[in-house]
């Protein structure tokens, strides 16, 4: 009862602030012979809350908002103050956590929470005129929020993806020479001791971290 009272205060003070900026420049600490340029700073109510990155082969950036779709950033040349290209990208798919460009492909995991679906999906360009166009759903993954999928990596040997998921994120049915036992039990010492407002409760193991092997293990397909 008494923090109600708070936590008006504190929302109503909260409204009062302006919109935040990018970190200046000359605010970062960076290691020597190095230097940072302010190229762009998002905005919020037209480009959302940029939250993933990667880097496709002609050395453009795919970011993707939050709550929102996906966009293509062209960054100038070294030492030219021309702003960067921003392109929203004209597919059917965003609130990406985790976005990888690999095998003439942009790899997008999906965190269930909005429009889309939680999973692992495939974006491609299927008539080569540098437009994404083309949206795959490649794996469902039963989690979301902020403990749920999040970055997809290649594999070091370059044949396959990893997908990073937190522990509120159910494992999928293992592949067949999974070396991980299926034998799940919640053993304790002590008696379970749930978080008291409520958070991540009754969530049990197995969770979290999954190997997504069957992908591409031989390339594209």
């Amino acid at each position: 009862g008494p923090w109600k009272s708070v936590n008006a205060e504190r929302l109503a003070n909260a409204s009062n602030l302006k919109d935040p900026t990018a970190t200046r420049p000359e605010a970062m600490k960076i290691a020597k012979g190095f230097q940072v340029e302010l190229l762009h700073t998002v905005p919020k109510d037209i480009e959302g809350s940029w939250v993933s990155i990667c880097v496709d082969p002609q050395g453009r950036l795919i970011v993707c908002d939050q709550y929102g779709g996906l966009f293509r950033v062209t960054p100038p040349a070294l030492g030219d103050k021309t702003p960067p290209k921003i392109e929203e990208i004209e597919v059917d798919l965003g609130e990406a956590q985790g976005l990888l460009w690999a095998f003439d492909a942009l790899y997008v995991v999906v965190n269930k929470g909005g429009k889309y679906e939680s999973g692992l999906y495939r974006v491609t360009d299927t008539n080569q005129d540098d437009k994404l166009d083309k949206v795959e759903q490649l794996r469902k993954i039963n989690g979301g929020g902020e403990h749920g999928p999040h970055a997809v990596l290649l594999s070091p040997d370059g044949k396959s993806l990893h997908v990073v998921c937190g522990n509120g994120t159910k494992m999928m049915d293992p592949l067949d020479d999974a070396r991980v036992p299926k034998l799940w039990g919640e053993d304790h010492l002590l008696p379970r001791m749930p978080d008291g407002r409520g958070f991540m409760r009754g969530v049990l193991g197995p969770g979290g971290a999954q190997r997504i092997a069957d992908v591409l293990e031989h390339g594209p397909r």
